[in-house]
């Protein structure tokens, strides 16, 4: 009975990592669609104040402008971190998925160390197979090619920067309608 442990464990990991490239890939595309569907909602948001027709400021007490100011840097500040965890979390799910794919091809020349079919945890204190935590410390920081991180940079910049435009216009609008008068 012990002599088929070896194979029934090989049976066993070769599934879980079949089963993990599946949920990492899945993970993946959430965590894109979340990103992408937060960034398409927050320049969509920005592009409206920036060309709405702005109320006249003078009107309003300055601490309710200078409040409505804190919140559009407040949302703002939190929409550009939400967007960048999710963006971070997809480019995990990439890694995950890439580490489980190359275990895969490589187990069909040549089967797994008993070492690597052993149980670790990761930084979140998750149980995984000892080899795909090595494969994921071998994984090139950059892929030639395909760098998730300048595709971050670019999405946090440019919210960052149609961001500040929409924030600008409504202060520009205070100025003009005389809110932010030396008296506030």
């Amino acid at each position: 009975m012990a002599e088929n442990r070896p194979s029934i464990r090989l049976d066993l990991a070769t599934e879980y990592i079949r089963t993990q490239m599946a949920l990492w890939g899945s993970y993946h595309n959430h965590k894109e669609l979340m990103a992408w569907g937060a960034t398409a909602l927050f320049l969509t948001g920005a592009t409206a104040r920036s060309l709405a027709k702005l109320p006249r400021y003078a009107t309003f007490p300055c601490f309710d402008l200078m409040v409505f100011l804190a919140l559009i840097v407040f949302t703002e500040v939190k929409a550009i971190r939400f967007v960048f965890w999710q963006l971070c979390l997809r480019e995990e799910a990439a890694n995950e998925q890439m580490a489980c794919g190359i275990l895969a091809v490589r187990w069909i020349s040549s089967p797994p160390e008993r070492f690597d079919l052993e149980l670790v945890e990761n930084e979140d204190g998750q149980p995984m197979l000892q080899a795909v935590r090595t494969e994921l410390g071998r994984l090139p920081k950059r892929r030639s090619g395909h760098d998730p991180r300048l595709a971050r940079r670019i999405t946090i910049s440019l919210m960052a920067m149609w961001g500040i435009a929409a924030l600008v216009r409504v202060v520009c609008a205070g100025l003009a309608s005389g809110a932010f008068r030396p008296s506030c």
